[in-house]
Parts: structure tokens; sequence; C-alpha cells
């Protein structure tokens, strides 16, 4: 390759290398807006929803939660999994031209995963929704029957019309253990995408040590 070329890719690469890290902190800051954004929703809509004008309530508002929980946790984890992929690209590839302090600060960073937030947000999610479960009920006056002949029933054709509340949140409690649980496993996949070029580099050291 000519100098003039080497160059240039020199230069291609130091300007990839630096929007790859505004792309990083913007990512970053919009996850923060998104957990920021999902809290205050669950906030306003439980609210909303607990507002009782004589005989008329806005319960059926109950019904949104699970839904803009799941949206959260998608678009969450989505940012969460491109900072992550990005991180994993930095400290890993031999190709990225990180420095050796940003390369052990990902390798750390990649070792040590923090697991409390996201099942912190997990949690949140499941928690929002069952409280959206109860608080339906008890704005409607229905008593929640939890017995093994009440669960027979849930499962009846003939009732299920009746025992839709119940279907629906059900099946949103599930699809949120699904996310989490899927998440999870890509993250994994993430850590695992690249070799460990820094311990590679180690044992190749010391091999050639010897000769």
């Amino acid at each position: 390759m000519k100098e003039d070329d080497k160059a240039f890719q020199q230069a291609l690469d130091k300007e990839f290398l630096k929007h790859l890290h505004k792309e990083k902190l913007k990512t970053q800051a919009e996850r923060a807006k998104y957990i920021f954004s999902k809290l205050a929703f669950i906030t306003g809509l439980f609210g909303l929803g607990s507002l009782k004008i004589g005989n008329v309530t806005a319960n059926g508002v109950f019904f949104l939660i699970p839904v803009i929980v799941i949206g959260y946790d998608l678009y969450i984890n989505a940012a969460d999994s491109s900072i992550k992929k990005i991180g994993a690209f930095l400290g890993k590839n031999n190709k990225a031209g990180s420095g050796d302090s940003e390369k052990a600060w990902e390798k750390s960073s990649g070792d040590n995963r923090d697991k409390i937030a996201p099942l912190a947000s997990c949690l949140l999610s499941f928690v929002a929704t069952i409280g959206a479960w109860k608080c339906f009920y008890d704005n409607s006056n229905v008593v929640l029957d939890f017995s093994l002949m009440h669960i027979e029933k849930l499962f009846s054709c003939n009732n299920l019309q009746n025992e839709l509340p119940i279907v629906w949140f059900i099946s949103c409690l599930g699809i949120i253990i699904c996310i989490h649980v899927l998440y999870s496993g890509f993250i994994k996949k993430i850590d695992q995408s690249y070799p460990d070029i820094l311990e590679w580099c180690s044992r190749e050291n010391k091999r050639w040590r010897h000769f």
C-alpha cells in the first residue's frame, strides 16, 4: 500500500473511531432518557386511571400500562445492546484502533456486567403490570378469584370474554419475562462475539519469549 493510501486509511479509521465514541455517548443519553420517561409515564397513567368523576372512571387506562412498559423495555434494551456492541468492538476487536487503556476498560466492563440494572428494569415492569391489574379490579369492584374452579373457567371458551382482563395482564407478564430472558441471552452472545484479543496477545508474548 502506498504511503498516501496508508495515510488516507488511517485518517478514515480515526474519523470512524471518533464517530463511534460519539454514537456510544449519544446512545447512553438516550437510554437514560427512556428510563426516566418510563417512570414518568407509569406514574402519570396510574394517576390518570385512578381519577373518578361521579360514576365515570378512566379504568381502561390501566390496560395501557403493560403496553407502555413493554414498549419502553424494548427501546431500553435496544439502546443498551447498542452500547454493549460498541464496547465489545472497541475492547475486543484488534482492528478497532482502540488504545490499551480503553481495551482494558472494555474488557473489565464485559467481565463484570451489571446484572442489577436489567433485573431492576424487568422487576419495575412486572410490578407496574401487577399494580395495574390490581387497580383495574379495585376500581371495577370485582373480587379476584384464584381458586381452581375459577382457573378452569378461565380457559373455557364460553367464559373467555368475561375473563379477558386477566388473560391480558397474564399475557403481558409473560411477555415481560420473555423479553428479559431473551435479552440476557443476547448480551451473553455480544460478550462472546469477539475473541479476547488481550489475552491472546499475552499468551503469544509469553510463548515467543522462549525462542
